[in-house]
């Protein structure tokens, strides 16, 4: 996995440490029907604290023990840590494109794959999990939300190893709060844990991140991962600091910035002008011609027709492929 590897697995490293247990508790069980689920699953999900201010990251810790090997079917056993919400207080990410091969490079849309962690069996820790890698930054009030561990059956189908909920307030919020949160994770940033920061602070709904995200954009990206860098701009459409940052990454050079600022920018229904088309249609990298073809399927303006045929004859099978692919839809859509 690389360090520019999607957002759920950049953030989602599993740290095989000893772990501590956290003073509140919530409600665990294990499976005990072996011919139902071939795995043991302990896990309990818990929040860093009880209290947290509106738009602050927060903060989940999940101490888990999955005992049952030898490896099912040849493979390591997963279990998958799901979080739910229960009453229907929260708002699901949504990082859809309208584009399946576009929604993948920003990761997706909430699906239950989505908004799970996959923990292999064996492995025994803790890992940090944000709520808001699946919800947007809950209001002020009181909330509940429920997790669940599934372990692959002996068929088809899936388990539950492990059931609970956790509950938290959320506090409405000082201009000062939030200034001193914004000031910690810029210390994180400039000498702390660096990947904490990084994931804290593109999990943040405030446009005030955007300066920092802005001034350390670069990092961000080599750090945290440019899939969490471009979801946090993605939420910000119409601010301008955001949007000249998204425009200028469709022309880096590194793909690992062209293809998910491509796809922030399909997901805002932002027209690119035809030479910035032609100049992405014309890399090197077969990768972003094939996002580019992508984009113009998704936006669906006839005017890029005629770069389009420049490319049903490209060297590359995929490409030309893709171009016909593109040319077809503009066609009928046209018609």
């Amino acid at each position: 996995m690389t360090k520019n590897s999607t957002t759920n697995q950049a953030r989602w490293t599993l740290g095989l440490c000893a772990f501590l247990c956290m003073a509140m508790t919530s409600l665990v069980f294990a499976a005990d029907d072996e011919k139902a689920s071939p795995c043991n699953a302990t896990i309990s999900v818990t929040p860093t604290k009880h209290s947290y201010i509106y738009g602050e990251p927060i903060e989940l810790t999940a101490t888990f023990s999955i005992d049952r090997l030898p490896y099912y079917g040849g493979n390591p056993l997963v279990s998958t840590l799901e979080l739910k919400d229960p009453h229907d207080q929260l708002v699901p990410r949504d990082y859809g494109t309208g584009d399946e091969y576009l929604d993948r490079i920003l990761s997706g849309t909430p699906s239950k794959w989505s908004l799970s962690k996959a923990i292999k069996s064996g492995e025994r820790g803790l890992a940090t999990v944000y709520l808001q890698d699946y919800f947007a930054s809950p209001k002020p009030g009181s909330y509940e939300v429920q997790y669940d561990a599934t372990c692959p059956g002996t068929s088809a189908s899936e388990t539950i190893a492990a059931r609970g909920t956790i509950t938290f307030e959320v506090e409405a919020q000082s201009e000062k709060q939030m200034q001193d949160t914004l000031d910690a994770l810029d210390r994180g940033l400039q000498t702390g844990d660096v990947d904490k920061a990084g994931a804290e602070l593109t999990d943040m709904d405030t446009p005030l991140i955007l300066p920092l995200l802005t001034e350390r954009f670069d990092l961000l990206v080599y750090r945290v991962g440019a899939g969490p860098v471009f979801q946090a701009l993605s939420r910000f459409k119409d601010n301008p600091g955001a949007e000249d940052l998204v425009r200028c990454s469709v022309l880096s050079p590194n793909p690992s910035k062209t293809l998910p600022a491509l796809a922030v920018l399909l997901k805002w229904k932002t027209r690119l002008p035809e030479y910035r088309i032609d100049r992405l249609l014309h890399s090197a990298e077969q990768q972003v011609r094939i996002a580019t073809l992508h984009y113009i399927r998704g936006i669906g303006d006839s005017a890029y027709l005629p770069l389009v045929t420049g490319l049903l004859h490209d060297s590359d099978t995929k490409v030309a492929s893709e171009a016909e692919e593109t040319k077809r839809s503009i066609e009928a859509a046209r018609n």
